[in-house]
């Protein structure tokens, strides 16, 4: 198209094929190149389903907010490639739901940045983003807490024992972190405060 200026159009006409079919043939091409370069090497490792998700969230105008990086691209190819997660190889839907989660995953640590960056602005701000960031660690307690083990029959000693000082280790930080951070924290007096208003 851009060697011999043909429109869509022209080239439909061309190939005897609609327009919207060039088009989605046109996507595909937005596809970084290693990630290409990963396909044509093992193309039986990629079903044409997972290609057009990944085509289409490659793609600047197809799902313009969900658009993945070439890095993102990479990094979800090879996992098909190596089938990582059978999950992921068996189910586009699957696949396409792990592009959601790993562009929520860079918006996420991009708004962390820019917090961090901007710091809290009151003692209001910095009093709810503790309690936001205790909500975060309450939750992964909870999910942890969800983890089955009952299929778990043995473990070996030394994955055992690691688990169990991390476990530790981390309930040790959150007590330290308590006594360290929020019983040095004075507490307001409510007297004084309706004083001052």
């Amino acid at each position: 198209m851009d060697k011999l200026g043909l429109s869509l159009s022209d080239l439909a006409e061309v190939h005897n094929r609609s327009v919207n079919e060039i088009e989605e043939d046109r996507m595909y091409l937005n596809i970084a190149t290693p990630v290409l370069d990963l396909i044509a090497a093992a193309p039986k490792k990629f079903s044409s389903e997972h290609l057009r998700v990944l085509a289409e969230y490659a793609s600047p105008g197809k799902k313009k907010t969900w658009r993945i990086t070439p890095e993102e691209q990479e990094r979800l190819a090879k996992k098909l490639l190596n089938q990582e997660d059978k999950k992921l190889v068996a189910s586009p839907k699957v696949f396409e739901a792990a592009i959601r989660e790993t562009v929520r995953d860079r918006r996420g640590k991009a708004e962390e940045v820019k917090k961090r960056l901007r710091g809290p602005r009151s003692e209001v701000e910095a009093i709810k983003d503790l309690v936001r960031r205790l909500e975060d660690v309450e939750k992964s307690e909870r999910e942890l807490q969800k983890v089955d083990l009952a299929l778990v029959t043995e473990i070996d000693l030394a994955d055992k024992r690691e688990i169990i000082s991390r476990l530790y280790s981390l309930s040790e930080s959150l007590v330290a972190y308590a006594e360290q951070k929020i019983n040095s924290l004075k507490v307001k007096r409510h007297g004084a405060q309706a004083a001052r208003a």
